[in-house]
């Protein structure tokens, strides 16, 4: 009777661990079984009276995730969430509070190594955040999503190459870049998010340069700050409307297209070296002649500035030539 007795309560305790499967697609809406690509199960977590809702992948049966919920039809994330890889490895951790991220959270690779690692206040990066890549890692603080504080970057060797302060998301104090051995480059100042000086320059031995042997005569295409036409891009719109005349050749026979003019903004703002960008995909003669007399005419511009100086920076304008 007794092992009767026995036999019974294991087969009690075997069906009220029973889970029921919800077949769900990949957006996690339920669905018909035979279509299913996901499952999920729910179990009561009696400590803390919520519900762990666990999803796993119909074809291998691994699990995808694990989230807590404060009610039984999913509406709200309370507590513990962990995702995971196809090979069953930790992909995210962290924990949720009235359905917004709170605390640390972790990310890790496919193969367990460390991705990154945020603090989060009510959904918000609040505190260290920590990056890993191929190429290396970056690390710092942020305050309710904005940088703050010092931020440090690393190579793949785990050499410091640059440190950075910001203030509200904007680069604000000193920039300092570093050489492989560890001494400093140089250091830059930057006062809400523009750069205003160069502090000091440094060889790799940490001999402080005095000036810069040679004029820079590089050409640029991205700088710091960008050139300007005379009021800015409203302006210069305005006045290719209104000195562009359209050539009465190309008006008789119908021709009409856009032609992309290229030149150099000078250190002084000069133009030069205007000419045509694109010559394989010329439109006519007629119309590229007119848009480099146009650009030729245009006053002399705001130039563009690298670390505080002006430098030659090229530059493109598109010119369209429509028949009304």
């Amino acid at each position: 009777m007794k092992s009767i007795i026995t036999i019974g309560l294991i087969l009690m305790s075997t069906l009220s661990f029973a889970q029921k499967k919800h077949w769900t697609n990949g957006l996690g809406e339920k669905t018909k079984k035979n279509i299913a690509t996901k499952y999920y199960t729910v179990t009561k977590n009696k400590p803390n009276k919520n519900y762990i809702v666990k999803t796993y992948n119909k074809a291998t049966t691994n699990l995808i995730e694990s989230t807590s919920y404060l009610t039984k039809k999913k509406l709200i994330k309370e507590g513990d969430y962990v995702s995971y890889y196809e090979n069953k490895n930790i992909m995210d951790k962290g924990t949720y509070l009235n359905n917004l991220k709170e605390g640390t959270w972790t990310t890790y690779t496919n193969d367990s190594k460390l991705q990154s690692i945020i603090n989060y206040s009510k959904d918000k990066k609040d505190g260290l955040y920590e990056f890993h890549s191929l190429n290396g890692y970056s690390k710092g603080f942020y305050s309710l999503n904005k940088k703050v504080k010092e931020w440090a970057f690393y190579n793949k060797e785990g050499v410091l190459y640059q440190k950075i302060n910001y203030k509200n998301d904007l680069q604000d104090g000193e920039l300092t870049t570093f050489y492989p051995n560890g001494n400093i480059k140089e250091v830059l100042l930057y006062k809400q998010g523009k750069f205003k000086k160069i502090l000091k320059r440094l060889d790799i031995n940490g001999n402080e340069i005095k000036e810069e042997l040679e004029e820079d005569s590089t050409l640029y295409t991205i700088v710091e700050e960008q050139p300007e036409f005379p009021g800015g891009a409203r302006a210069m719109m305005k006045f290719l409307a209104e000195s562009t005349k359209y050539p009465r050749q190309a008006i008789e026979n119908g021709i009409q297209g856009r032609v992309y003019i290229s030149f150099v903004v000078e250190k002084d703002g000069a133009l030069s070296e205007v000419q045509n960008a694109a010559p394989k995909r010329r439109v006519h003669k007629t119309l590229e002649k007119e848009a480099i007399r146009v650009v030729k005419s245009m006053p002399k511009w705001k130039p563009g500035r690298q670390r505080g100086k002006a430098v030659r920076v090229k530059y493109t304008v598109p010119i369209n030539f429509k028949i009304r």
